[in-house]
């Protein structure tokens, strides 16, 4: 029983450190002139690395059918991170973990 109130412990503390952080970028980019293109260049620059990784690690890739246009797949990373981003009064608050 010790064991299962540790593992649970530990998924609640790992869930309230990424809320924290996700919590401080948020504000960030809200706050931060500049700091919105900077997200956004990091979700497309992770986008196109995730890629890469799959496709290193398995040797079953699916793909977008845009593979052969970085461009357009760094269009598409951003038009979802935009999709994702609207302005926090449209988004419900997150529920805060009970201690």
């Amino acid at each position: 029983i010790n064991a299962e109130y540790m593992g649970a412990e530990a998924v609640r503390l790992n869930a309230q450190a990424t809320a924290d952080g996700l919590a401080v970028v948020a504000n960030t980019v809200a706050t931060c002139p500049g700091s919105a293109e900077a997200m956004q260049l990091r979700v497309a620059h992770q986008y196109l690395e995730s890629f890469g990784k799959i496709a290193k690690e398995t040797n079953t890739l699916v793909v977008p059918s845009n593979m052969g246009d970085p461009s357009g797949m760094i269009a598409q990373a951003l038009a979802v991170y935009k999709s994702i981003s609207r302005p926090t009064s449209e988004k419900p608050s997150p529920p805060k973990l009970e201690t």
